[in-house]
């Protein structure tokens, strides 16, 4: 991350229509603004959990998981700029070719993705939601 970027975890304790409930905040602030991220406490705690398990801190593991994810979206910008995902269904993705104004439904069939319009499990329109697997929500 930048250097004029601070980013800071807090775990606080709250309470919500009279019970304890646990907030957890990522603040990340920079030189022109500043962001208050609320995070619900399971996700917290699986990050935490997470980077113990990685002998990280908190703070440099969230920074590595957002460093991973920027490069990501660059890499498959790069490899395909022509492409994006018009919606997802329960088993369809529907990729867009936005120079072509070509639609695609990519399949999920029983772990593993089919172009209906390739016939394809290994065409670029089945690679380019692989690489989008963990931010789409599949249902296995």
């Amino acid at each position: 991350m930048d250097k004029d970027i601070n980013l800071i975890l807090k775990s606080d304790l709250s309470m919500s229509r009279g019970n304890l409930d646990k907030k957890s905040t990522i603040n990340i602030n920079s030189q022109r603004h500043e962001e208050f991220i609320n995070i619900n406490s399971h996700l917290y705690e699986e990050l935490q959990r997470e980077a113990e398990e990685k002998h990280f801190t908190m703070k440099d593991y969230v920074e590595i998981i957002l460093d991973r994810h920027s490069k990501r979206n660059q890499m498959i910008n790069r490899i395909w700029p022509e492409l994006q995902i018009a919606g997802v269904d329960e088993s369809i993705i529907l990729v867009v070719n936005v120079i072509d104004k070509k639609f695609f439904n990519v399949r999920l069939h029983d772990k593993y993705l089919f172009c209906e319009q390739d016939k394809s499990t290994g065409c670029n329109h089945t690679a380019f939601v692989w690489m989008q697997a963990e931010d789409l929500d599949f249902r296995w």
